[in-house]
């Protein structure tokens, strides 16, 4: 379902809204199994750094083999709402389909992005 036509064109859209560049550090929270995460790694470059966070064991698996020749990318386990990071680590954020449910998680992302 991730690679439909339209899923992908919605994700050039956020790669393209965010914008990251290169040498910044970007968190992607329930980066699932890694298309965005994996769009990204262009723009950040190896100066950068992406990270993606997902509670599913199997999902980061997939993940971490798409982005496995990108050194700057870190596939963790983790939970929305306990982010493994501190507040202000990255130069942006962004959440697809699971940040915007919950207050409390979008006060938290807020300020995880500086």
């Amino acid at each position: 379902m991730m690679r439909l036509k339209g899923v992908s064109a919605a994700r050039r859209t956020r790669v393209k809204l965010l914008p990251a560049q290169p040498g910044e550090r970007v968190l992607d929270v329930g980066s699932g199994p890694g298309f965005l995460v994996a769009s990204l790694t262009d723009a950040v470059g190896p100066s950068g750094a992406v990270y993606g966070v997902d509670q599913s064991k199997l999902m980061n698996i997939v993940a971490r083999d798409l982005t496995a020749r990108q050194s700057w990318v870190s596939i963790v386990e983790g939970d929305a709402l306990a982010l493994p990071y501190a507040d202000g680590w990255f130069d942006a954020a962004v959440s697809t389909q699971v940040y915007g449910t919950s207050p409390t998680s979008r006060r938290r992302w807020q300020s995880c992005a500086g």
